[in-house]
């Protein structure tokens, strides 16, 4: 997992569904490195969900 952003407590105390104040973004990788999902927050509230693009692009 790899956090970008700002929260009123240590990102590190932060937990998977529960983003408390989070404003940035957060992406699940697997463990061969490669990109799973994420989300883009704002306050606690997810904005935008992230994905992998489609093979070929």
């Amino acid at each position: 997992m790899l956090r970008d952003g700002t929260a009123n407590k240590p990102l590190n105390e932060l937990h998977y569904n529960d983003f408390d104040d989070f404003s940035g973004s957060i992406m699940y990788y697997s463990l061969q490195n490669e990109f799973n999902n994420g989300y883009v927050l704002e306050n606690g509230t997810v904005k935008k969900g992230l994905s992998p693009a489609p093979e070929g692009m």
